[in-house]
């Protein structure tokens, strides 16, 4: 990929089995209060009509130089075949890697997935733990054998922390990853959605642990997220971790990026955040 490129570390496209993982995730009961979801509606009135195909995604990522990272998911009912996820990078090269999508509650399943798709070629593991049936925090011993097999195989452990990580707060804390991290120390962890809205204590994670990085995907445009931002333009190690994700289906993810590179980072600090960063750490 060129100077300029942008590698973005979550990304939705528009095909029939994203579009059936996204309906369900909306379902899971924590989402919601009685009445009114939870999350932000991700259609804006001002945006560009663009046609809501895979082909038109496809078209603007060569535009623009986008590659793309693609979440796999294997949750009972909210799943994204890993053969789907393969067919997708094989197709258009250069164009997307995947993460494979696992159900970590059936260890021996998920293993054996892991190893499957590691053949692949695969970047790495999605883990959402809170998701899982039940629910487990991100250090759970259960959960360590496949943290294991991604540091045995060199596969990035990507883990879900955020405000819609769980049903309880401790699906959203970073302090579990951290843990993990300490546990694993050759496992590099990327920490999806930045464990918003404990921004300091995600960046304190690390701080402290060298095999972590930050993915804080929308939340820097979230109140409070500016403080991803403060830390990278300050701190050279923050900057050298922080990874740019839109968490956007198409056709939103042209303004997901815009808004991104307004939200005030320094030019180089933007720049290894929408690629340096990302490249160095697929290249290992």
């Amino acid at each position: 990929m060129s100077a300029g490129a942008v590698i973005d570390f979550r990304l939705r496209v528009p095909t029939a089995p994203f579009d059936a993982s996204l309906a369900a995730s909306h379902e899971a009961v924590w989402w919601h209060t009685r009445t009114t979801p939870l999350w932000r509606d991700e259609s804006h009135p001002d945006e560009p009509a663009r046609p809501r195909t895979f082909d038109a995604c496809v078209e603007w990522m060569r535009d623009h130089d986008v590659l793309g990272v693609l979440p796999g998911r294997g949750m009972p009912g909210v799943a994204i075949p890993n053969d789907h996820l393969n067919a997708l990078c094989v197709e258009h090269p250069g164009r997307f890697v995947a993460l494979v999508g696992i159900d970590a509650s059936h260890r021996r399943n998920a293993m054996d997935e892991i190893v499957r798709c590691n053949g692949f070629g695969f970047v790495g593991v999605h883990f959402e733990t809170g998701w899982l049936r039940p629910p487990l925090a991100a250090d759970s011993p259960l959960l360590y054998p496949l943290y294991a097999l991604c540091e045995d195989l060199g596969l990035l452990a990507v883990i879900h922390a955020g405000p819609l990580g769980g049903p309880d707060p401790e699906h959203t804390h970073p302090a579990g990853i951290g843990r993990v991290a300490r546990d694993f120390p050759a496992l590099r962890i990327v920490m999806s959605h930045g464990g918003y809205p404990h921004v300091d204590d995600a960046i304190m994670c690390v701080f402290k642990h060298p095999n972590v990085w930050l993915a804080p995907d929308p939340y820097c445009d979230f109140p409070g997220g500016e403080g991803y931002i403060a830390w990278a333009n300050r701190s050279p190690l923050i900057a050298e971790r922080i990874l740019y994700g839109s968490s956007h289906g198409w056709p939103h993810a042209p303004e997901a990026l815009a808004r991104f590179q307004q939200l005030g980072w320094r030019d180089d600090v933007l720049e290894r955040a929408l690629y340096t960063n990302a490249a160095e750490l697929l290249a290992r």
